[in-house]
């Protein structure tokens, strides 16, 4: 299980603490349609506190690491939806980034990415780093 805990501005303005609990992944117990049909697994997670009841499920094929990454999109998903009203360590935001999806097309993916890594690299504290592609 992982845990976050957030400091969340209610609707009256009183500061609180609420926590975000990720759980494990699950294998889905279903029949597949086909055999080469891949396994499916899901991973739940909530928010609680102050007037903070938020749960869902991320769902992921092939493995749990899947299910993972679309539990946290979601998550901040969820959390995004309240806006500045919750932070996290004193920042504006949650601190949960954004992912490429598994869903976008592979160029599409590809493409980001590239940005992205370019980006981290111009702005790393450590300096440039190997292209991705390429051996270090």
């Amino acid at each position: 299980m992982l845990k976050r805990t957030f400091t969340y501005v209610d609707q009256n303005g009183d500061r609180h603490e609420v926590v975000a609990l990720i759980h494990a992944p699950q294998k889905q117990d279903r029949p597949k349609v086909v055999p080469q049909e891949p396994d499916t697994y899901s991973c739940a997670f909530e928010v609680t506190g102050a007037d903070l009841n938020i749960k869902g499920m991320g769902f992921g094929a092939f493995d749990g690491l899947a299910a993972l990454f679309a539990a946290l999109r979601d998550l901040r998903l969820e959390l995004d939806k309240l806006g500045n009203r919750i932070g996290w360590i004193g920042l504006g935001y949650t601190g949960i980034p954004r992912m490429v999806t598994l869903a976008d097309p592979i160029p599409v993916q590809q493409r980001i990415e590239a940005v992205l890594d370019n980006e981290h690299q111009m702005h790393s504290i450590l300096g440039p780093g190997p292209k991705r592609g390429t051996k270090p």
